[in-house]
């Protein structure tokens, strides 16, 4: 084989060129540093001998270079072939099944690959479905979380990509068996188990006092959360009529020294719980002993357009609720479920105004 080129090559190794001429003759090069170069428009002749190879190969400390036409003929490879190779899946086949699953379990898959340049990865889901409750997670990178309780194989297809966007996908499939939560005794408090293949596989009727999806969270005993703003945000408390710059999240029952005020009896205070609570007990307090509500109304609603006062039990009379300078704990007459629930306060100092923190007591359902 001829190449008509200008050819500089240097390096620091020991070189073996074999050329044209009798077989079995080798030129050996022992130096340092070796250049070779052909005259201007001349030939250099490259030959091995019969089945042989011609190796060029720089010093081992990667300091060397082959330059052909001024360019790095080393550099060019690491650059177009090597830092465009694709992710390798790692112990992972063309399908691979990644395993038998009982319904309503967690289920954790790692993602695992390597990057021939050692590039971050991401994988995305490029064909098929996951169940329902499953999906992709970082750090590590997995397939995770808790499929219906049902029998059902699913096949699906990730991609992992690499930094220089190149990718390699990978098929997985996944076997889901049903299974009778119930045979577990999942509930509690002498709940009623009853076998689904919702999400968790069972759902419990609970006894009147107890709620949470294993019926064991007393209610009367559980905070909904109106003071924690992570659990109810300050946009889930609004007001109507409140005094001077008092806001509706001053109302929370903490130890912030704040209070929500309203104006007269026509105020109330509003709490959006964010979802539907089967409710227990309310406690008020009072700012002062000037400042704060004697007596109070409830009134709620599950849409948050339709509003019901709380009555006493077997008539229509408002039940009147007592409040209190300290934090005064009052059950409703009897549970009930609601998402929006308002506070009117309704005797008070004459000469001041009404101002109060609420916490209220149930179950979410």
């Amino acid at each position: 084989m001829t190449l008509n080129l200008r050819l500089t090559y240097i390096f620091s190794c020991i070189i073996t060129l074999a050329i044209a001429g009798t077989p079995g003759d080798v030129l050996q090069l022992d130096f340092p540093n070796v250049a070779i170069a052909a005259q201007d428009n001349g030939t250099l002749l490259g030959q091995s001998g019969e089945n042989g190879d011609i190796h060029i190969q720089p010093v081992k400390n990667g300091s060397g270079t082959v330059l052909f036409d001024g360019y790095d003929v080393l550099e060019i490879i690491d650059v177009v072939i090597i830092n465009n190779m694709p992710p390798i899946w790692h112990f992972h086949g063309h399908v691979g099944y990644s395993g038998t699953f009982e319904g309503a379990s967690n289920i954790m898959i790692p993602l695992e690959v390597l990057d021939p340049e050692s590039q971050d990865v991401r994988f995305e889901l490029v064909a098929g479905n996951f169940p329902t409750g499953l999906s992709i997670a970082s750090n590590p990178w997995r397939i995770q979380g808790i499929p219906p309780d049902e029998d059902a194989i699913y096949t699906f297809t990730i991609r992992a990509i690499d930094a220089s966007d190149q990718y390699a996908d990978a098929v997985f499939k996944i076997e889901i068996l049903e299974v009778d939560q119930c045979l577990r005794e999942m509930c509690h408090n002498n709940g009623q188990c009853n076998n689904t293949n919702t999400h968790r596989g069972f759902s419990c009727s609970c006894p009147l006092e107890y709620g949470g999806p294993t019926c064991d969270v007393t209610c009367n005993k559980t905070a909904l959360g109106i003071a924690n703003s992570s659990v109810v945000p300050d946009a889930q408390l609004s007001a109507y009529l409140s005094r001077y710059t008092s806001q509706a999240s001053d109302g929370r029952l903490s130890e912030s020294g704040k209070y929500w005020c309203g104006e007269n009896a026509n105020s109330w205070l509003q709490v959006d719980l964010g979802g539907l609570a089967k409710l227990f007990r309310i406690v008020t307090s009072g700012a002062n002993s000037t400042f704060f509500a004697k007596t109070y109304t409830l009134s709620y609603s599950t849409d948050g357009t339709t509003f019901n006062s709380i009555n006493d039990v077997n008539n229509t009379t408002v039940h009147t609720f007592m409040g209190s300078i300290s934090a005064l704990y009052q059950t409703l007459p009897e549970p009930l479920e609601a998402r929006f629930v308002r506070i009117h306060p309704t005797t008070y100092e004459r000469s001041y105004h009404p101002c109060f923190q609420v916490e209220m007591y149930g179950c979410w359902l």
